[in-house]
């Protein structure tokens, strides 16, 4: 069941800012760049899943409009970005020091924001993970039966859900213990990756 994982096309703000469920304006030119990237070489039966936010259904639908072949997107609320509560459309400046401090000194459990952690992100990336492996195992023998290949898959996602799958990769047991630990870089808007980049 081969599987590609997508970050979602670039978005379009004044300045840096503080956003994860929240709805941000994409650069449709950009969307459309992904879109057709994607469409030149997804296989026949690809499927979809994006998160819940609007910049990950736009490159679906787009990619949609150029590959009508290709199944109904679906959402799943676990590849979505983290929510960061009432930081949510903060200017980065503007946050106190104090409270990115709180953060970081707890970076495991402490709710930036007041809605969710860092470990919160994990533990619904894991889930998912595990979903698809037992998913994948299922198929792979009742396709065997068949005799025909395995469906493949695009999930379409976020930076957070991209450095959660990283850092699942190097700590199978999935529990973070500090900010050193959790990854500093993530692949680049509209840019796609084989999973097993993620070991997957």
């Amino acid at each position: 069941m081969p599987l590609w994982i997508a970050r979602h096309p670039r978005v379009v703000l004044p300045e840096a800012i503080c956003y994860g469920a929240s709805e941000v304006p994409t650069d449709p030119a950009h969307v459309q760049q992904c879109a057709q990237a994607l469409a030149q070489w997804l296989p026949p039966g690809c499927r979809i899943t994006t998160s819940e936010r609007e910049r990950t259904r736009a490159l679906a639908q787009a990619l949609a409009e150029l590959r009508p072949d290709l199944p109904a997107a679906r959402s799943d609320a676990r590849l979505n970005e983290m929510d960061f509560g009432h930081w949510e459309m903060m200017p980065w400046h503007r946050i106190p020091q104090s409270a990115v401090d709180a953060w970081v000194a707890d970076y495991p459990t402490h709710r930036f924001g007041g809605r969710e952690s860092a470990q919160e992100v994990l533990d619904r990336v894991a889930a998912l993970v595990a979903d698809y492996l037992a998913e994948r195992r299922a198929e792979h023998r009742a396709r065997r039966e068949a005799q025909s290949a395995p469906a493949p898959q695009l999930w379409i996602t976020h930076a957070g859900v991209c450095k959660a799958l990283a850092f699942l990769q190097s700590h199978p047991g999935g529990r973070l213990h500090s900010a050193a630990q959790w990854p500093r870089h993530s692949i680049d808007y509209g840019q796609c990756l084989p999973a097993s980049e993620w070991g997957l």
